[in-house]
């Protein structure tokens, strides 16, 4: 539970896109310095090229991920630059873990029981309503728009403003 725990709360402090999170490899998170490098996306299965890329600052969360992962756990990844930071247990850490999975067995049922949903609710939901809210919360509380534009990489603030009134 604890990489969904850091995945959620990577999506929903970040801003990045599930698939940016689930492409991360160690080498892409630099923590002497503090960003994570997007350089990657994972979608249906497939290595892709994101948007845009970015650097974006990993919170704490991320660092307490990395300290317990260690090379003699099967349930937690190893720390080699080119491993995967979420990976598939499944598949023995050789692709990174499945978005659909992940919402279907922890973030959806987490959202029930805080009440966000309800069991027989069949609204979509997944990690992309975390970026919508971050967006949202963001502008709310007067944060410049231009700011939270190049948080979420968007190339014209139109979009910005149209994720914030989803």
């Amino acid at each position: 539970m604890e990489a969904e725990r850091t995945l959620t709360l990577l999506t929903a402090g970040t801003g990045l896109r599930i698939s940016e999170c689930l492409a991360l490899q160690w080498q892409d998170v630099d923590f002497a310095n503090q960003p994570i490098h997007v350089r990657r996306t994972w979608v249906h299965g497939r290595m892709g090229t994101p948007k845009t890329k970015r650097r974006t600052h990993p919170r704490r969360c991320i660092l307490c991920w990395q300290s317990r992962c260690n090379a003699g756990s099967r349930s937690r990844p190893t720390l080699s630059p080119v491993n995967w930071v979420f990976p598939s247990m499944k598949l023995k850490g050789r692709k990174p873990r499945c978005a659909n999975t992940l919402v279907e067995d922890y973030l959806r049922p987490a959202a029930v029981k805080a009440g966000v949903l309800t069991k027989d609710d069949s609204r979509r939901f997944g990690y992309h309503n975390l970026r919508h809210s971050l967006a949202s919360f963001l502008v709310r509380t007067k944060t410049d728009v231009k700011t939270v534009q190049n948080l979420l990489r968007h190339s014209n603030v139109k979009t910005t403003l149209q994720v914030r009134a989803a």
